[in-house]
């Protein structure tokens, strides 16, 4: 009976563990828990973007080893895999045959093999070193192309300036009253005018990438 009695209450004691191991984590975890996946996801595409990976090409994968950390898809298919054992970082993709039907509709295929990008591994100090290197090198055809594209839309706009304000002046010098001469002047130079508000948005667009580029 006491042996009995005893069973029981190590049973309800390791019940008792069981549920403490699977308490819910907080709010805050969580937030920090996707600060952390973001922070790691954002390390991997850098460093798949300046060319510090191994890519192959493997027939299997143990996804139980493995936690995803992205929600987005890299390219639109790699996804941000983080190894549970060695903390790697890898970018994987399925690959499949041909996955519609005869409709064209999406159907449910098993891959046959997963395009992986290894993620070299490096310490936050060296990854910033890195980063710092591939900013001030890579990038630098990207930093001409940024600036001469301002410089570009400048020149634009002050030649669509210089013609508007001529052919204005040429108008009314040939008698035409203002309101119908400023009518004629915006027709005129509506192509350069809608050159220029087409390249504006195109440019501030520009301006956000290669910011962010940048960061």
């Amino acid at each position: 009976m006491e042996n009995l009695e005893f069973d029981e209450l190590e049973e309800v004691e390791q019940n008792i563990n069981l549920s403490e191991e699977k308490e819910e984590p907080k709010e805050y975890e969580k937030l920090l828990q996707v600060e952390n996946n973001r922070k790691l996801c954002a390390k991997a595409i850098n460093l798949v973007e300046y060319g510090c990976f191994n890519q192959k090409e493997e027939t299997v994968i143990d996804f139980t080893k493995f936690s995803r950390l992205s929600v987005k898809k890299y390219k639109g298919k790699y996804d941000v895999y983080q190894n549970i054992d060695t903390l790697s970082l890898v970018l994987i993709c399925p690959l499949t045959e041909d996955n519609r039907d005869e409709d064209g509709n999406k159907r449910a295929v098993k891959p046959y093999a997963y395009d992986c990008i290894y993620v070299e591994d490096m310490d936050d100090e060296t990854y910033e070193k890195v980063r710092v290197a591939a900013r001030n090198n890579l990038f630098s055809s990207i930093d001409i192309c940024y600036k001469a594209g301002f410089i570009t839309y400048f020149i634009m706009l002050g030649i669509t300036l210089l013609v508007f304000i001529g052919y204005l002046i040429m108008n009314l010098d040939s008698g035409i009253p203002f309101f119908y001469s400023l009518v004629n002047t915006f027709q005129f130079a509506s192509p350069l005018i809608a050159a220029d508000v087409i390249a504006l948005p195109l440019l501030v667009l520009a301006s956000i990438k290669y910011k962010k580029l940048k960061k």
